[in-house]
Formats: structure tokens, sequence, C-alpha cells
């Protein structure tokens, strides 16, 4: 852990969060409140990759980004396993990963560039492909492509509502294996989740995920026809609204491992943090230690080694 370096410009995605007032501007009128002289630069997702691996190469300490969890996966996934330090400026509509590292708006995040710590977090890995939050695999790839097409009409949220309800419709299972280290579990499901973190399912609480998160947190869907389906997906709603766990449901088989390797008769899509990819089987799913540096709030940082103290007591 050690202090927090001067950043270089922070590199914003223009696309992300609300539109009503763009996230530059907003961005550049909280830092003249602050009197904080750092610089703005906006990135289109393309090239947020490209600007991201430059300042690695050239020694930078500490990326900024502002943007939701795709840009904030896209920046990890070049600085994973090196030692600079990624800061997270949230302006997306979840923001899952900053509220973990107990960063919640602007101002949370440029309080942690000015009095925060440089730590390292644990992050998932499925093949060679990062992800902070969640990986899903099965039809929810198709629910996010659906909602990708249909949002630039209806805005996300309903979006993701049709885009839900017409995969429930048309619920199509997938053969797959899983080998983990103490066993071999075949199943036909709609849906296998994976999360970062014990009692990251739903994905309710981000709060309460540890900050070094040490498990992957496995859920599998039982769900064999369309009634079972809306069911469990109401009750998974009706629990994300009151944020009650949701890893006692009677439609799930909960499991946590540091390692698995998926198995199925075809090509495996799946969404990392919400976006999109295939991977050819046998996939690997596992989670890197202290795979990724991170600006986070002191506070933050109190409450995680807390928390490790804690479960070393149980």
């Amino acid at each position: 852990m050690q202090r927090v370096a001067t950043p270089a410009p922070i590199l914003v995605n223009p696309t992300a969060g609300p539109r009503a007032v763009p996230t530059r501007r907003r961005l550049e009128g909280v830092l003249a409140k602050r009197g904080l002289a750092l610089t703005v630069a906006e990135m289109r997702p393309g090239e947020l990759r490209t600007t991201v691996r430059a300042l690695r190469d050239a020694g930078a300490p500490v990326v900024a980004v502002a943007g939701g969890d795709g840009t904030v996966r896209a920046a990890a996934s070049v600085l994973a396993g090196s030692d600079t330090a990624l800061a997270i400026v949230p302006t997306g509509s979840l923001n899952s990963f900053a509220r973990r590292i107990g960063i919640s708006s602007m101002d949370a995040a440029l309080d942690a560039l000015e009095d925060g710590r440089t730590v390292s977090v644990s992050i998932g890995v499925v093949d060679d492909h990062v992800f902070l939050n969640t990986a899903t695999f099965g039809q929810y790839a198709t629910v996010v492509r659906r909602r990708e097409r249909l949002r630039r009409w209806m805005g996300k949220w309903p979006a993701a509502g049709v885009a839900f309800a017409r995969a429930v419709r048309r619920l199509q299972p997938v053969s797959i294996t899983i080998d983990l280290p103490d066993g071999t579990i075949e199943r036909e499901t709609p849906l296998l989740w994976v999360g970062l973190g014990r009692s990251s399912f739903p994905r309710a609480r981000a709060a309460d995920v540890p900050i070094d998160a040490r498990d992957l947190e496995v859920v599998l869907a039982r769900v064999a026809n369309r009634r079972i389906a809306f069911a469990f997906l109401a009750r998974i709603f009706l629990r994300a609204l009151r944020e009650r766990p949701a890893t006692d449901d009677r439609a799930i088989d909960l499991l946590h491992t540091h390692h698995l390797v998926l198995r199925a008769p075809d090509r495996i899509e799946a969404t990392l943090d919400g976006e999109v990819f295939q991977f050819r089987a046998p996939t690997a799913v596992s989670i890197q230690a202290d795979g990724l540096k991170v600006v986070a709030p002191r506070a933050a940082l109190s409450d995680a080694r807390a928390a490790g103290r804690n479960a070393d007591n149980t």
C-alpha cells in the first residue's frame, strides 16, 4: 500500500452514464470547484485501450478513467499485472467495481486521488480475459445483445426488461460440465453465474463484497421451464430491491472455488461485466489474487482490514 501519484489526464468515456449533462463537463466542473489542476481527455471505447497501454508502457504510476463498468474493465484488462494503478471516476449506471472499493461518486473518486492509497485487489480471469465483477455463461449473452439493440429507442432499463422477457419466453438450457478441484458437475442450465467474492450474488450490495475477494462465487440456476424461470427472476428481483441475499433460493446451487473449467459441446457464450464474448471449450475461470493495483479511499482500506480480521476469527 502506497501513496497515490498524480495521474495523467483523466480519460473519459463520453458514452457512459446519463446524457443530460456531458460527462466531461460534469467532471471539469467538479475539478474546478475543488481547485484540482487535473486535465480531462475524452476517449471512445476503441481508443481507450490504446491510450492506457501507451501510458502503462511509458511508466505512468496511475491511470485515471471516468466511465462505467465496461470502461473500467477495458482499462483493467490492460493494467492487470503491471505496476500502474487504476484510478476510477464512476459515471456509469451501476459502477459495481467502483462501489466495491468504496468509490460511489466523482467526489469520492477525487478524495481517493488526493488522500487515498494504492492497493492490490483480486480480479477474475476467463482464459486470458479479465473481469472485475461477474462472468455469466449461457442465455444472458443473448439478453445483453438484444438490450443493446433496443436501448437506442427505449433506454437501458426498459430495453433490459424486454430482452429478459423474450429470453425467458424462449428458454434454452445449455449442457455444461464443470470441473472443480474436488469433483465434476454435469448440468443443463440456462445460466451459470460467477461472481468475484462471496456475497456477490446477485450484486445487490457491492459494499458486501470484500475489496480483497478470495473466492469465486458460482451460481447454477435450476429452471427447467418458463414458469419456474419467471418465478425465479421475480424472487431475485424482489430480494435485490430489498437488499436481501438470494443465495438461499431454492432454484439455485451455490458453491465457492478458486478455479473451474467449463466444458460444452460447442462454443460458450459469456458476458464479462456486461460485455459479450465467445469462448471455445474447455474454458478456464479463476481468481487472481493481487492481480490489479487500484486507487482506493482510506476508509475502504480500513474496512477491508477489519473484514479480514473478522474472517480470520471465524
